[in-house]
């Protein structure tokens, strides 16, 4: 059968509110048909004519094929949200997915509902306790060309937020519009474990992974959105394959949110993690 017959038939049979894995040898056509889901379903969306409220792109490959139009949309409209690593000219960038979400943070969740403030907290606490990390996160930051002399005296180059806390401080308002506007960039980020402070690099590649889906599940995902995960178990060690669907599900439960995902994978542990899909 012509393999874009066969993209289409997917695509039509998604179970909304559901967890749905795709899986198959190389070459089976994964990639390209995340790549026409993900081109159709954004169009849909910005257009306020799909079913669902938002497009999440969770990548956990640096050779993902979400479109251009999904990792470079720039509508802040909130409806497509990309976190895997492909920036400006195709570059490659390790620190972009915490750049998203760390804006979205500091944005004040504007285009997430507000949650009861006990719901908040656990969903929070779940994502903590399975990171095993605290909630104070370190930004640092590098100013853009000729903005030191300026925003030095305002914004610090390391700026510590309380994920507990509410996001509301003038400063930390103030460090949202100038990462929007680019007057400042995240150059990278430090999370306390065990009373220590790790920045990124210290982290190995599947720690961080494993933060990126749930943080992103906690903060960027909007109730009725459809995600498009995209091999997450790479750099996961095989426990954390068995576990990541869960985990990343539960976030949603204790969000009380419903949410469609489509999970592409190679691994046997991931497609055998959620035996109820």
């Amino acid at each position: 059968m012509n393999q874009s017959i066969v993209h289409e038939k997917l695509l039509s049979s998604i179970y909304v509110g559901k967890t749905s894995l795709l899986t198959g040898n190389n070459g089976t056509g994964k990639s390209r048909f995340f790549e026409l889901a993900a081109s159709r379903i954004s169009e849909e969306v910005l257009s306020n004519n799909s079913k669902y409220s938002q497009l999440v792109c969770f990548s956990g490959t640096h050779n993902d094929k979400f479109p251009r139009s999904v990792w470079m949309d720039k509508s802040e409209s909130g409806k497509i949200c990309y976190l895997g690593y492909r920036v400006g000219n195709n570059m490659i960038s390790d620190i972009a997915p915490y750049r998203t979400i760390v804006q979205i943070i500091l944005d004040g969740r504007k285009h997430l509902p507000v949650l009861p403030e006990d719901m908040r907290a656990e969903a929070l606490d779940y994502c903590l306790d399975k990171l095993r990390i605290s909630p104070i996160i370190k930004l640092h930051l590098r100013y853009g060309k000729n903005r030191k002399s300026d925003l030095s005296r305002y914004i610090s180059s390391e700026v510590s937020i309380n994920l507990r806390e509410g996001i509301y401080s003038d400063e930390l308002a103030a460090l949202s519009s100038y990462l929007h506007d680019k007057s400042l960039f995240l150059q990278t980020l430090s999370v306390e474990k065990s009373g220590q402070s790790f920045s990124l690099t210290d982290l190995s590649s599947g720690e961080r992974a494993y933060m990126v889906a749930l943080l992103g599940a906690l903060y960027c995902v909007q109730p009725s959105a459809l995600i498009l995960f995209d091999e997450p178990e790479n750099s996961l060690h095989p426990a954390w394959q068995k576990s990541i669907l869960s985990d990343f599900q539960e976030v949603f439960q204790r969000r009380n949110i419903a949410v469609t995902t489509v999970c592409a994978t190679h691994s046997p542990l991931v497609a055998s993690s959620l035996p109820n899909i």
